[in-house]
């Protein structure tokens, strides 16, 4: 039973770290990475 857990946190974690590496690729290209983080701090 502790391994079902886990392999639901892993997942779940994953995507949010990839969501977060494409706003990062943006704010790159942009060259405006304060605008985006406040953005993404209202959202949140």
């Amino acid at each position: 039973m502790i391994v079902s857990p886990t392999n639901v946190s892993v997942p779940l974690i994953a995507p949010s770290v990839n969501v977060q590496t494409e706003q990062a690729a943006r704010d790159n290209r942009v060259r405006e990475p304060v605008t985006p983080t406040v953005a993404l701090a209202k959202t949140n």
